[in-house]
């Protein structure tokens, strides 16, 4: 589970998404407490994205 979380949060922060941006802004990037250069954070966190293990998920409580 919490391998989908941060796949999700890594999606939403290549896509633009508000809300995982400003949260990975604020630990990770130019402004954050780590300082990482970031078309290096996005780049990463596509290929995160792309490399993911599919897991699929059971259905109706199977």
């Amino acid at each position: 589970m919490a391998n989908q979380a941060l796949v999700r949060l890594a999606e939403g922060y290549v896509q633009g998404d508000p809300e995982d941006v400003a949260i990975v802004d604020k630990w990770i990037g130019t402004e954050g407490i780590v300082p990482v250069d970031n078309d290096n954070l996005r780049q990463f966190f596509n290929y995160l994205v792309i490399t993911h293990e599919q897991v699929m998920e059971p259905k109706n409580g199977q």
